[in-house]
């Protein structure tokens, strides 16, 4: 009989416990992605991002500077060189006096060749890529909860598959030694049986702490730092459909994967590094203007004000321009590469999961027939023992083996979901929900 596609899942701390309720793997999922960690990281990132590029549009902007400054210095006259005698000599008195300065600055570029333009260009990119990086952290976030959740069911079939092995081996040796005693059978049918129970059941905790580990990894990537009692519930198998051709898949791949949409965005923020290392070549022209009031009395400040336009061109700064081209250059190299990198990377991914997708599809009939076979010999066994023509060993051999492929059969159905789920990870196909 198939094993039970509802299987337990609990995690007791000590003694009995409430029947445990089902969590679905949409509801770990909603768990994970309400509480991880990682999601909050990546949206912390991607709006630094975007502030910064808020910060870089700023230099479009004029600023506005106030000034005010107080002191109580001394009065002394000092004479410049090349003044004649009679402008004034040096004093030296000690008397000191109030001094107020107040001043309103305003700035507005005009025009700089791009050097804000380039800049703010570079910051966008930037934080496009940061979103990608948000976008990457939930199909990873996703994917890790759900590979862990179907491992989880699998290690509970398998667990459930050595308790049904282990309650066989029980029954068979209470059997044999019954029939030992009255002189039915021989010894070694007694102690075959009884090895057979004793590797049972080392086989039975072996696969309950398997559970134990999968149990735990599922909450760990749920984020969920307390154990807590729950079953889980094979998700219902979505209908057999013929895999796309594998340049559709890549096609489709290239244009979802956040990895590509993040290479293309670095790459993008690399040119723009570049055409604005090479604006610092250029000038940079500006307009201003300014309002004073300046004087050692508070209540008869001397006004001023002030207007004009200014030109900045670093003729020669040590340097640092050509070497800062030089860097973009070469920085712009290398984002280029890596995003034929991601390319490569991701064609890989999809023709290795299309190929596990048919490689698992392709083994489970087989599987699937082995364990049917392993449970008819287990019947011919049984009804030859209990006809007195075979002996124990035979029916031992039978349900070894039926075990065995119960055993093969839930790892052949693991891997098939597994390279099922592998495909949608490579083509970045998630539930929209989640996205």
């Amino acid at each position: 009989m198939k094993i039970a596609t509802l299987v337990a899942l609990s995690l007791v701390a000590g003694g009995a416990a409430a029947q445990p309720r089902v969590l679905t793997l949409d509801e770990a999922l909603d768990k994970a992605f309400a509480s991880a960690p990682g999601l909050a990281a990546a949206a912390g990132r991607a709006t630094a991002a975007a502030e910064r590029a808020e910060v870089a549009f700023g230099g479009y902007l004029p600023t506005l500077r106030f000034d005010a400054a107080y002191a109580r210095q001394t009065g002394n006259y000092a004479p410049q060189p090349g003044q004649t005698p009679d402008v004034g000599t040096t004093t030296y008195g000690g008397e000191t006096f109030n001094y107020f300065s107040f001043a309103l600055v305003l700035n507005q570029p005009i025009y700089d060749f791009g050097r804000t333009g380039w800049a703010w260009e570079s910051a966008r990119a930037g934080a496009e890529a940061a979103r990608e990086d948000g976008a990457l952290a939930r199909l990873d976030l996703w994917y890790r909860v759900s590979s862990r959740y179907l491992t989880a069911i699998a290690a509970a079939e398998a667990m459930a598959v050595a308790e049904s092995t282990r309650e066989m081996a029980r029954r068979a040796a209470a059997q044999a030694q019954g029939m030992y005693k009255l002189g039915a059978r021989p010894r070694i049918d007694l102690v075959q049986t009884e090895a057979l129970a004793a590797a049972a059941e080392a086989g039975a905790v072996h696969a309950r702490e398997q559970l134990a580990i999968a149990k735990s990894a599922l909450l760990a990537a749920m984020g969920v730092r307390e154990p807590a009692e729950f079953t889980t519930m094979r998700p219902a198998e979505e209908p057999e459909t013929a895999e796309p051709a594998v340049e559709a898949a890549v096609e489709a791949a290239l244009a979802r994967r956040p990895e590509r949409s993040r290479a293309e965005a670095r790459t993008r923020g690399a040119e723009a590094d570049v055409r604005q290392a090479k604006s610092d070549w250029w000038p940079m022209l500006a307009v201003g203007a300014s309002g004073t009031a300046n004087g050692p009395e508070f209540a008869s400040l001397a006004p001023n004000w002030s207007a004009g336009a200014g030109l900045t061109w670093p003729l020669f700064s040590g340097l640092k321009t050509v070497h800062g081209a030089r860097a973009a250059a070469a920085s712009l190299a290398a984002t280029r590469a890596e995003q034929r990198e991601v390319d490569v990377t991701i064609r890989a991914e999809v023709e290795q999961a299309a190929a596990g997708v048919r490689l698992a599809r392709q083994r489970l009939p087989a599987l699937q027939a082995s364990v049917r076979a392993a449970r008819e010999a287990v019947t011919l066994a049984e009804a030859r023992y209990k006809g007195g023509e075979g002996g124990q060993p035979e029916v031992l051999d039978s349900h070894r083996t039926l075990a065995h492929a119960e055993l093969q059969r839930v790892r052949g159905e693991l891997d098939l979901s597994m390279a099922r789920l592998a495909f949608d990870r490579a083509t970045a196909r998630m539930p929209e929900r989640l996205r």
